[in-house]
């Protein structure tokens, strides 16, 4: 029972802690809750984020990322990323991965894919191909393509280069 079996719980909290994201079995859905009264604030609807039957929930969290206390982004299995708001359950911004089990297998598996992804492969296509993924999340899903690169500049600081 490795550290991987806790790896998918680093991300059920927003921000600010006030709701967590959970998994009930019993109504097989995503619900989220208050943190200090556990209290249901809403059920994620099936449509947007669901579990599939050969998944489990540690390895959809892996693959979650909360944006903001009223954001969040998943990828599901196959690279399709998409930015749901909580308040209306709508999607805001979807985007396909590319590569996405590609570079490094199925890292998601064990890995936080979006917070603590694997080690990198010393080999240069490798990190062309991170750095393309990371460029194309960045393009599609938080709209860092502005005219006369108003935002283009704000791109470039989030794309770690080092990875």
């Amino acid at each position: 029972m490795g550290a991987y079996k806790t790896i998918g719980r680093l991300e059920p909290f927003t921000h600010d802690f006030k709701l967590y994201i959970r998994y009930s079995k019993k109504q097989k859905s995503f619900l989220l809750k208050y943190s200090d009264t556990g209290e249901l604030h809403s059920a994620i609807p099936s449509d947007i984020l669901t579990l599939m039957p050969f998944e489990s929930s540690i390895e959809l969290m892996n693959r979650f990322k909360w944006l903001d206390t009223e954001r969040f982004m998943f990828t599901n299995v196959e690279g399709y990323e998409k930015i749901v708001s909580i308040k209306t359950y709508q999607v805001l911004a979807q985007n396909y991965r590319p590569l996405f089990n590609d570079i490094s297998g199925e890292e998601w598996k064990i890995w936080p894919y979006y917070n603590l992804r694997e080690d990198l492969k010393t080999d240069i296509l490798s990190r062309l191909k991170r750095i393309y993924q990371m460029y194309k999340t960045l393009y599609y899903l938080h709209d860092f393509n502005g005219p006369n690169g108003q935002k283009e500049d704000q791109a470039q600081d989030n794309l770690t280069w080092n990875d």
